[in-house]
């Protein structure tokens, strides 16, 4: 059960903090810069380590969260209990033949109880364990006549007990999976009391092999029954983690998705399981997909131990975003004279050009312009420890509007922009959410091409400064504004979490909480 937090839980936290160090800036809601850009998608999904392919996604869960965890899943192995059987069972011993029958045990207690993290498996201890048990027991001497015999009822009660049973992390068709390893049960029977007809020479004779008996049978079943609760209702629990979450995206561009795969079964380090997922961005129509290639990430950091789970996000992953959008044509905007904010001293007009470049005005006089902005390759995010920027290279096609159907290109201009992200984290509707916000930091125009001679982009410059941040940044804005949705366990939420930035990678760590489902 401890894998079914861990592997879910790295997300996005609802609470950050800001620590700056020798690791890097560690930002609040709303302050980390980190690149995004139009259909940006993150996400966050499980624990990690090592794979044999570098994964887009690297997560951790510590020896602190498989503390947490086992707080969770005891007293859902003591549902799992409640009032239980035990099989009959029979014994002889000179020439007298005993069986005990109907023995039903309840009030099992685990006062104390750890999940370990120790490869290649983690452990599930418990430790003082008890419980009551009660049931019939009868004897009969083995020949003809059958004298003496009688029978009676017994109970007993189990204390000072324990069990260990290991917890084996797998990947299976993407999703994490968890097989029962061995178990171990020291169950000790004490305390019984018998009624009925049994002699005291009887009683010594059976007491011992009674109490034996009905301790093998509680190993057996206890084992049996830890078992099934790995096997089934953890498993259920982990059967809820997603391998594909739409983004929230407004209409007509609702069609893309995050995808998410667990690419290897589990590594184990000092104080850490982890696992390596896979993850990009789809569109849903095309199915077509960015076959990026991620750097190697981050292991567990011992900085942030303490947290009970951390992950890392390549800048691949928030590149098949960008990359899905330019596939699917997204990345364009047509800008008019009606866009520019009334303050600016640089109008889309011919007139307000035709210093900037004399041929326009010659040409086209008196007229209104418009810029297409197209973006000629897929956008890029590059962070590290003190930032990450997105790149975009941008194409502004200035055309002056003959009529109402016709336009002329006049000139072309270029420049690369570079932005940054805020990114804040939240919960939506039971979903883990990472929210990102776009800022404007430069755009350094290039002429491309002419088609009415020498034009000075000095001015232009201050008009695309307006133009950028006021429109292109905020279109990009509302159509981040929906979130990007984490991966989690159902019933599983992030809390006091940090956000912060290294070398290729966004990280995150993070505690949580964890309540099942009572359906799971």
């Amino acid at each position: 059960v401890g894998v079914a937090s861990a592997w879910v839980t790295l997300a996005a936290p609802k609470v950050a903090r800001v620590r700056k160090g020798s690791r890097g800036v560690l930002v609040r809601p709303g302050e980390m810069r980190a690149a995004v850009s139009t259909a940006v998608a993150a996400a966050l999904a499980l624990i990690v380590v090592a794979g044999a392919a570098a994964p887009t996604m690297r997560a951790s869960l510590s020896q602190g969260g498989a503390t947490y965890t086992q707080d969770v899943i005891v007293p859902l192995i003591l549902a799992k209990f409640g009032t239980f059987s035990l099989p009959d069972m029979s014994f002889s011993k000179d020439s007298i033949d005993a069986s005990v029958s109907g023995l039903s045990c309840g009030s099992l207690a685990i006062p104390t109880h750890g999940l370990t993290i120790a490869a290649p498996s983690l452990t599930l201890d418990l430790a003082g364990v008890s419980c009551s048990c009660s049931g019939s027991w009868s004897y009969r001497e083995s020949h003809w006549p059958h004298i003496p015999h009688g029978s009676g009822s017994v109970s007993g009660g189990v204390s000072d007990s324990s069990v260990a049973i290991g917890v084996e992390p797998q990947e299976a068709a993407g999703k994490p999976h968890v097989a029962a390893g061995a178990c171990s049960a020291n169950i000790k029977v004490s305390n019984l009391h018998f009624s009925g007809g049994l002699s005291g020479d009887l009683l010594n004779l059976f007491k011992g092999k009674i109490a034996d008996a009905i301790s093998g049978k509680l190993n057996s079943v206890i084992c049996s029954k830890v078992d099934d609760f790995i096997n089934t209702d953890v498993n259920a629990m982990l059967a809820t983690f997603p391998t594909q979450l739409p983004l929230p995206l407004p209409k007509p561009y609702d069609y893309f998705a995050m995808n998410f795969a667990l690419s290897d079964n589990p590594s184990f380090g000092a104080g850490f399981i982890g696992f390596d997922v896979t993850a990009g961005v789809e569109n849903t129509q095309t199915h077509a997909t960015d076959p990026v290639v991620p750097a190697p990430l981050p292991n567990f950091d011992a900085a942030f131990a303490s947290h009970y789970a951390q992950l890392y996000l390549d800048d691949s992953l928030f590149d098949s975003g960008t990359w899905a959008a330019y596939q699917a044509n997204l990345l364009h905007w047509t800008l008019t004279n009606a866009d520019v904010p009334s303050a600016s001293p640089v109008k889309l007009t011919t007139q307000s050009l035709k210093m900037l470049a004399p041929g326009l005005w010659t040409k086209y006089p008196d007229m209104d312009m418009q810029v297409l902005v197209n973006a000629t390759k897929a956008p890029s995010v590059t962070s590290d420890p003190e930032s990450a920027n997105a790149t975009a290279p941008l194409e502004y096609v200035f055309q002056v509007v003959e009529n109402a159907t016709t336009t002329a290109d006049a000139f072309t201009l270029g420049c690369p922009l570079v932005a940054a992200a805020s990114f804040r984290l939240g919960e939506t509707a039971g979903t883990e959410v990472l929210y990102a916000n776009l800022t404007f930091l430069e755009c350094h125009l290039n002429l491309v091409s002419t088609n009415v001679g020498p034009v000075s982009t000095g001015l232009l410059q201050i008009l695309i400064d307006t133009l950028v941040p006021h429109f292109v940044l905020p279109d990009i804005n509302k159509k981040l504004a929906g979130g990007l949705p984490l991966p989690t366990l159902a019933g599983l939420s992030l809390t006091d979490s940090e956000v912060f930035l290294g070398k290729g990678y966004v990280g995150v760590a993070s505690n949580f909480t964890f309540k099942p489902p009572t359906a799971v």
